[in-house]
């Protein structure tokens, strides 16, 4: 596990990311804190901190995934409205890499909120097999790969065809990148360093475009620095996990810890996280995690109760994770590390501690990740 403790370049721009789940935006964050840059992440509906003694890199959870085009629409001008004199910003928008979401109506609303920047959208996320040629998202499927949507046709339904432009090459990007703002980039992507090449490119326009995609473009918009400082993730032999997400890959990975001798785990049949209470002393008294699943607050949940708070919190689900968060009182995460692609390591502040809290999309990883994670945690060899 590395990171760096000093910035990778003073030139790059104070930035706004906007992310439409909280799992996508603390990836967002942790990317920018291994390239040195200071990075916090602020969950929806928290106070908007001023950006003239902020971080280098904002990262905001809009939580919009699930709401309506309209809505989503709606909270993205409430926040563009407070910040201003945005010219020297870069301003990235994190989108979700399986195409969910009101992607195309939330790019469509960046573009007139901010008509002189050129909308860049990169989809793919090769690192977690998700390739994009010739404007179809695919991911690998049992028999080869498996079409998620095109990706013209899904944004056509909020931006005009005809001011959608195909790009395939990192050398189609540049010459782009030179011509007329008002068509809307659409990068394919076969392979990360593909991705990765075009995110070199963009650095350079970094004030002067919308940046739009999953993780796999600012992997080197924000890059690993080449002197770093090895970091080893701190020992969490004990604490209490949420999967709230039913996603398969999360309904593998909690079936898989039938194998860790890591975890204790429970089907909660409650809407409410104060259930947790009491397997959580048992599992402490064990030495392991407690991991729930299906554990996702109803809106009557005020708090939620631990004696004690727990060392450690795993959440796996966008929604999930900002709901067990508000319900904790926290406002903000400090991304810290990233354990595997797409799991990050944060502190959050609850009360007056800093409680260490790993996330990860419902839809990441497979059916060992949460196994591996527990061993990581452990400090023991990760399973072969």
């Amino acid at each position: 596990m590395e990171t760096s403790r000093h910035p990778v370049s003073d030139h790059f721009p104070q930035t706004i990311v906007l992310a439409d789940d909280l799992t996508g935006a603390l990836e967002m964050g942790v990317l920018a804190r291994r390239a040195g840059l200071h990075a916090v992440v602020r969950l929806a509906g928290s106070e908007l901190p001023s950006l003239a003694d902020g971080p280098r890199t904002l990262v905001l959870d809009t939580d919009t995934r699930e709401l309506t085009s309209a809505d989503a629409v709606e909270v993205l001008r409430q926040i563009a409205a407070g910040f201003h004199d945005t010219q020297h910003l870069a301003i990235l928008k994190k989108t979700d890499s399986l195409l969910r979401g009101n992607i195309a109506a939330e790019l469509a609303a960046l573009r007139e909120i901010y008509p002189r920047r050129r909308l860049v959208y990169v989809p793919a996320y090769p690192l977690l097999g998700r390739c994009v040629r010739d404007g179809k998202l695919t991911i690998p499927g049992p028999s080869g790969p498996t079409l998620v949507g095109d990706v013209m046709t899904m944004l056509g339904t909020a931006i005009p065809v005809p001011q959608l432009r195909g790009i395939a090459t990192p050398g189609q990007l540049q010459e782009a990148l030179e011509e007329d703002a008002s068509t809307v980039l659409v990068c394919d992507g076969q392979s990360q360093d593909l991705v990765e090449e075009m995110g070199r490119i963009l650095r350079a326009h970094a004030t002067r475009a919308i940046i739009a995609g999953p993780a796999g473009v600012f992997r080197s918009l924000f890059p690993e620095p080449k002197s770093v400082v090895p970091v080893a993730p701190p020992r969490l032999p004990i604490g209490v996990g949420f999967i709230g997400s039913v996603h398969p890959a999360s309904m593998a990975q909690w079936e898989a810890l039938a194998t860790s001798p890591h975890a204790i785990t429970a089907d909660s049949g409650s809407a409410d996280f104060r259930a947790c209470a009491e397997p959580w002393q048992v599992a402490r008294e064990a030495g392991k995690w407690l991991m729930l699943r299906a554990c996702r607050p109803g809106s009557g949940a005020p708090s939620i109760r631990f004696d004690p708070l727990p060392e450690a919190l795993y959440l796996s689900g966008g929604a999930t994770a900002a709901a067990c968060l508000r319900l904790l009182g926290c406002q903000q995460l400090e991304p810290l590390l990233e354990l595997e692609p797409g799991v990050v390591l944060s502190k959050a502040r609850i009360g007056d501690r800093g409680i260490p809290v790993i996330t990860k999309s419902g839809a990441f990883g497979d059916a060992q990740t949460l196994v591996r994670i527990l061993a990581i945690l452990q400090g023991d060899p990760l399973p072969s």
